[in-house]
């Protein structure tokens, strides 16, 4: 099942490189050596968002907008675990992220709290 989502993520990524948003690419948290990881897809202003666990063991997809301050409210569009998560992702450069969540119902992130990302790929 991993497979299959990991190939849609990638097949919804690929697509659109040609025409590749400013945020697209692969992400994690700044400073955490065992991050999981964040692929991101961003097609005019929709915001894709696909974390895939470090150990490979699971994902979620988040959906959301992004406007004209460079911050988008994500939503949980799939989970493998039925995990629900709220957050904002705020870009502060081409190359830097604060995401905020919001809500969770299973997370063991602090709500509340800007969490720093940073793209690698």
């Amino acid at each position: 099942m991993l497979r299959i989502v990991s190939f849609l993520a990638l097949s919804l990524m690929l697509p659109s490189q040609a025409l590749a948003g400013d945020y697209d690419g692969v992400w994690v948290f700044s400073g955490v050596a065992d991050s999981d990881y964040f692929l991101v897809s961003q097609s005019t202003d929709t915001l894709l968002v696909v974390g895939v666990n470090l150990e490979m063991d699971g994902w979620d997809a988040f959906l959301g907008h992004i406007g004209q301050s460079n911050a988008a409210r994500m939503d949980t569009l799939l989970s493998q675990d039925g995990t629900q998560v709220e957050f904002t992702i705020r870009f502060t450069s081409l190359t830097r992220a604060n995401v905020v969540i919001h809500s969770c119902d299973d997370c063991q992130l602090p709500l509340g709290t800007p969490l720093p990302l940073d793209k690698i790929f």
